[in-house]
């Protein structure tokens, strides 16, 4: 015979164990976005805290910083070390996105507070964009959004 409450706490160390769902995310920078977490939260790991940081204001909320342009991951584990929440965040700036053109290479820049050409891979390199032979000021070639 079985006592009543054994399927009950059954269900409940099954969901205490569930580890918590992945979530991607668009951060624009210099904004913030709240997380609402399952659980008391005592750690948080961000994979790159250039790209991202995050404000705990208790231990159920925090806000995730976009803080520069790419991608990282954020986790949130209890005490025990269990997952609360993991996430993958994208950082990119809004409306200043620029195709600088060298001839007939196009290259895609992002610019933020500089302009990072975006490239497939992790490298990431400063573009400059003063075409080459350019007299100082000019800027051909350039077209996009965001830009005066």
């Amino acid at each position: 015979m079985r006592p009543p409450f054994s399927r009950a706490f059954c269900l409940a160390v099954a969901f205490a164990a569930m580890p918590a769902v992945a979530l991607a995310m668009l951060v624009p920078i210099n904004h913030a976005q709240r997380i609402d977490v399952r659980g008391v939260a005592a750690s948080v790991v961000v994979g790159n805290p250039k790209i991202a940081s995050v404000t705990v204001v208790d231990a159920h909320t925090l806000y995730i910083m976009g803080r520069g342009p790419g991608s990282t991951n954020v986790v949130v584990l209890d005490k025990a070390g269990r997952t609360l929440f993991t996430g993958d965040v994208t950082v990119a700036a809004t409306g200043a996105n620029v195709s600088l053109y060298r001839g007939d290479k196009r290259t895609q820049v992002n610019c933020s507070y500089s302009c990072v050409e975006e490239s497939e891979g992790d490298t990431q390199a400063s573009v400059g964009l003063r075409g080459v032979g350019a007299p100082a000021g000019a800027t051909p070639g350039v077209s996009g959004s965001g830009m005066p």
